[in-house]
């Protein structure tokens, strides 16, 4: 639904549907995983299952254990590229603070992954007792654990609150802050289910019973992926309930001047410049300014992107009135 939305009726498709679009296929590899793991019995206690199930369910839930760290973070990169775009060049330190989130989000997950598959060097199978190997003790992937599944829930966290932010400072009624906080700020759930993994993550120091322990751990890791999926593509699906065909008009000031002025209705002659955008529509034509000076086209100085203006249009119906 989001590629339809962005590709077929907004024609701009980018890097971030492109990474959730890959976050999307590991989520979906993640449960065929784990379906194979329970076919070999996760989700029993090992005392009712053979030597051969115990190896072969054990074996699995590592594998997906990369795949419940890479999915997640290709979410939040994705929506962090996509706030990018609605932030545009309103705030200097909103983009400094989402470059640096998803490159930590790069980083620090990349390094998980690395540790968990390497914990045996070279003997990957040590991992799930296929052959014998000196392993790297597991207190030290559960404290990197508990600091990287705690850095993903305040990356969630950060992406609730600086929507929120964006929003508030509009000068628009206090119904329609209320509608595009709840459209842009869903990664409170997945903040909530990062919490919950992250209590989750001290069985990974326990050994004994492993194909029963492990259930709660994966179930909120998969909940993790899909919700961080969920909610980051929530956004991006207002087009789909849009008429496309309207001719209305939507007028829209620059946030540098709403934010310096106080709001629309007090902007000074000559410094206000409105862009006039149809609905369902990327055109923007130049309005012209009271002193009779040719209005600019403030693609760049609205500090929003088309596509950032047109979520922010499309969330709720205001035709007619100025949205900042």
């Amino acid at each position: 639904m989001r590629l339809y939305a962005k590709g077929r009726i907004l024609k701009r498709l980018g890097l971030d549907d492109v990474l959730m679009t890959t976050a999307l296929l590991v989520a979906i590899a993640h449960a065929i995983v784990m379906t194979i793991a329970y076919h070999y019995g996760w989700g029993r206690h090992t005392q009712y299952l053979s030597d051969y199930q115990i190896l072969n369910a054990v074996k699995w839930i590592f594998v997906s254990q990369g795949m419940g760290v890479v999915a997640p973070a290709l979410g939040r990169i994705s929506f962090c590229l996509f706030m990018l775009q609605i932030v545009g060049l309103t705030s200097r330190w909103k983009r400094l603070s989402l470059h640096v989130t998803w490159m930590s989000q790069i980083l620090i997950n990349t390094v998980c992954v690395v540790m968990i598959y390497t914990q045996s060097g070279v003997h990957v199978s040590a991992l799930w007792g296929a052959e014998r190997a000196k392993c790297l003790d597991p207190s030290v992937q559960t404290i990197y654990g508990y600091f990287q599944s705690g850095f993903n829930s305040l990356s969630d966290l950060y992406l609730t609150i600086l929507p929120a932010i964006v929003i508030w400072i509009l000068q628009i009624q206090t119904t329609l802050k209320a509608g595009l906080s709840a459209l842009l700020c869903l990664s409170i759930f997945a903040f909530a289910a990062s919490v919950v993994k992250t209590y989750e993550i001290h069985i990974l120091n326990e050994r004994g019973d492993i194909t029963w322990n492990f259930v709660n751990f994966v179930i909120w890791a998969a909940l993790e992926i899909n919700i961080v999926i969920i909610v980051a593509s929530v956004p991006t699906l207002s087009p789909l309930f849009k008429d496309h065909t309207s001719n209305r008009t939507y007028y829209m000031h620059t946030l540098h001047d709403c934010k310096r002025t106080g709001g629309a209705a007090s902007a000074p002659m000559g410094r206000l410049h409105s862009t006039t955008v149809a609905a369902g529509s990327s055109n923007r034509k130049p309005s012209h300014t009271d002193d009779g000076e040719r209005g600019r086209d403030t693609g760049v100085a609205v500090g929003y992107t088309r596509f950032g203006r047109f979520i922010l249009m499309a969330a709720l119906e205001f035709p007619g009135k100025d949205v900042m």
